[in-house]
């Protein structure tokens, strides 16, 4: 996280907002960070999905006589 998202804003923001730019680049790392994390989730979800059988275990198997 700090080299992929806090330095760059460290280095960016302050030249545009000032000490604000200084005060909010953590917060901004955090934000991208969580967003990157979301995106990675999802699209590792879907494919783990792929992997899964197509078909579920028949409910007989789980049915008790």
């Amino acid at each position: 996280r700090q080299g992929i998202f806090f330095i760059p804003v460290i280095l960016i923001l302050p030249s545009i907002m000032g000490i604000s730019g200084v005060i909010y680049a953590q917060l901004i790392a955090d934000l991208l960070t969580t967003l990157l994390t979301v995106i990675l989730a999802v699209n590792l979800k879907k494919e783990m999905n792929s992997w899964a059988p197509k078909t579920a275990y028949p409910a007989e198997l789980f049915h008790e006589n």
